[in-house]
């Protein structure tokens, strides 16, 4: 399954709460699912330090990457300071309009080509 239909299918099975996890780079997009910590997962979504640090020594991240279930694919502030905090884009997805939306924060830590080609992907 390529990247832009899993994300929607792992997105769309998410009715009552954020899914999460990392956009990946090999020779090609993949996905990286992670548990969603958060105490209160149908408001926002939570990955610890550890798990994203476990992630990054193994793979090449691309993004980060949730959905929103009940609301557009507008970034909250909340959003927007992750994605600043950690140097990497948010992608996210709105169960609600079917669409996707990227938020890049003002330094980033991957090669915006890379980022033009997956939002060309997603966005298609």
């Amino acid at each position: 399954m390529d990247i832009k239909n899993k994300l929607i299918s792992l997105s769309e099975s998410h009715i009552n709460d954020e899914m999460c996890g990392f956009i990946c780079l090999s020779d090609d997009f993949y996905f990286i699912e992670v548990f969603n910590r958060s105490p209160e997962p149908d408001k926002y979504f939570y990955i610890p330090s550890i798990e994203f640090l476990k992630i990054k020594t193994k793979h090449k991240i691309i993004s980060i990457f949730h959905n929103h279930f009940s609301t557009t694919e507008n970034e909250s502030e909340f959003d927007k300071g992750v994605a600043e905090n950690i140097c990497y884009p948010m992608v996210i997805y709105s169960n609600i309009t079917k669409k996707f939306n990227f938020y890049i924060p003002e330094k980033i830590n991957c090669d915006v080509k890379e980022i033009e080609r997956l939002k060309e992907i997603l966005n298609d």
